[in-house]
């Protein structure tokens, strides 16, 4: 009996292209159920990932920094993800000017990742002393 090389059925079964479409399909299968859970929440741009079952959100910088970080918690909490927090690049005197929300889970195998980039307020605008001259 002549034994096959495994080489040979993985060539002939294996088609990494359709082994993304295949996960792609998994991930999109998720989106309605995603929005479900954020029925009468702020809009997210959601993107399916090229490769693997993954879902990546954005939530739009838009409106003050107080409500853009609500609405990512209730995103967050909606979606069942852990947060992770970065800060960007300071002002002059060491205060960031932006702070890298992301928070990310599994949700029925796949991947979900959300982030916000919130500007933080103008500091100045709060200096009482300041006479605009």
């Amino acid at each position: 009996m002549t034994r096959t090389p495994m080489s040979t059925f993985t060539s002939a079964f294996f088609d990494p292209q359709i082994e993304q479409e295949i996960w792609q399909q998994r991930a999109a299968a998720q989106l309605p159920a995603i929005l479900a859970a954020g029925r009468g929440l702020p809009p997210v741009a959601w993107t399916v990932g090229a490769a693997g079952a993954v879902i990546a959100g954005r939530l739009p910088r838009s409106g003050r920094p107080m409500s853009q970080r609500a609405a990512f918690e209730a995103w967050r909490h909606a979606l069942g993800l852990t947060m992770h927090v970065g800060v960007g690049p300071g002002d002059p005197i060491g205060r960031p000017a932006s702070a890298h929300l992301s928070a990310t889970g599994t949700r029925g195998g796949v991947r979900v990742h959300l982030s916000a980039t919130i500007l933080c307020d103008d500091h100045d605008d709060h200096d009482e002393g300041r006479t605009g001259s």
